[in-house]
């Protein structure tokens, strides 16, 4: 085992020789590991294990860790206790997204959930803000692994894993588990429609023999590990947004459907005069839909949306695959043009190649 091999890497290693069937991309990332379909549908009808161990684990350690983050983020996390998380923003000064993260607070630390960033952009931007305070961030990407369980038996699935400890959670805390040994965390989330999912998060030398065990206890569930490819098609279906297509520097929290994870009580944070002047005056101009390409031809990103001859929004998503025989796809447009009975049409910059779309509502019903 190498030194310099992130905890995600060990992991995705071990994935691919343990299932032999795995769909690979030309970045090792595993696309499927079984069929597409199996793993699609267990997301839809059953149990899905996402491994999302690529996340970003930031280690706070200080006593001014909570007053700080409270000050630079969205939420309210002053109030924080062990044991509990909190999902929070980190905007720019213009509002616009810099990270959707969420915070967990244990004995001796804070570990900060953040999206995948080579580049180290939240570290760095919070860093700037730090002057006397008595903080340390540790980056740790050797550590921790990540696993989200999604799908409509996921609760019960866990109450078999788990047993009590499911009767515990809530939105808030994170509580500990002991199965068979192994040591680990369970935490409830909410998508911004109300559903539910789940994180399984631990030290990453006990991931391996933990999906053994979570696979071989599947008892009547319809059990699956999901690969990025159907977990994309569900995702966008859906309309959830990630980083970087959707969260990035270019949409504020509205546009994104991720004002849950703003606080409109606790006071100032860096962006909340952009946001409270979007809240107060109505001002928010743009809105996450879903659109519907019928022509299956299209092979580039970057396409814009266009309303006869006027620019009316951009495509940030799209999932193009012999497994639909539509193409969907994830977009951000101004809220005067969101009408699915409107013809509009996508195309790249230079608007050589369009296609017609068809805008839909979200989740998608296809």
């Amino acid at each position: 085992m190498l030194e310099n091999e992130t905890s995600y890497k060990r992991l995705n290693d071990y994935l691919k020789e343990r299932f032999l069937d795995v769909a690979v991309n030309d970045n090792g990332e595993i696309l499927t590991f079984s069929t597409f379909e199996k793993e699609y549908n267990s997301l839809l009808n059953g149990v899905g294990i996402h491994n999302v161990s690529t996340k970003d684990f930031l280690n706070f350690f200080g006593k001014d860790v909570l007053d700080f983050l409270n000050r630079i983020s969205t939420n309210k996390v002053d109030d924080l206790n062990v044991n509990e998380k909190v999902e929070t923003l980190f905007l720019t000064e213009k509002g616009r997204i810099i990270d959707d993260t969420t915070l967990m607070r244990f004995d001796y630390d804070y570990v900060l959930v953040g999206n995948k960033d080579p580049l180290q952009k939240l570290q760095r931007w919070i860093e700037k803000y730090i002057i006397s305070e008595d903080i340390k961030i540790v980056t740790d990407d050797k550590k921790y692994f990540l696993l989200e369980i999604w799908g409509p038996q996921a609760e019960s699935y866990l109450t078999l894993i788990c047993g009590k400890f499911v009767d515990y959670l809530d939105d808030k805390n994170v509580i500990n588990v002991n199965v068979e040994g192994l040591i680990f965390r369970i935490i409830r989330n909410k998508t911004a429609d109300g559903k539910y999912y789940f994180w399984i998060f631990g030290e990453e030398f006990i991931a391996p023999r933990l999906i053994e065990y979570l696979l071989s206890n599947s008892s009547v569930f319809d059990l699956s590990l999901i690969g990025e490819k159907p977990f994309e098609a569900f995702r966008i279906r859906q309309g959830y947004p990630k980083s970087p297509n959707e969260i990035n520097y270019n949409y504020n929290p509205y546009e994104v459907n991720l004002i849950s994870k703003v606080s409109f009580t606790k006071g100032c944070y860096i962006g909340q005069e952009v946001i409270a002047r979007l809240d107060t005056y109505d001002k928010v101009r743009r809105e996450l839909v879903g659109v519907i390409l019928e022509d299956k031809n299209v092979d580039m990103n970057n396409l814009n949306l266009y309303y006869k001859d006027e620019l009316v929004g951009e495509v940030t998503s799209l999932f193009v695959s012999k497994e639909f025989d539509k193409i969907i796809g994830l977009a951000i447009i101004k809220k005067s043009n969101i009408d699915e009975s409107m013809e509009l049409v996508a195309a790249d910059e230079l608007r050589i190649k369009k296609f017609k779309v068809a805008l839909t509502k979200l989740p998608m019903k296809i």
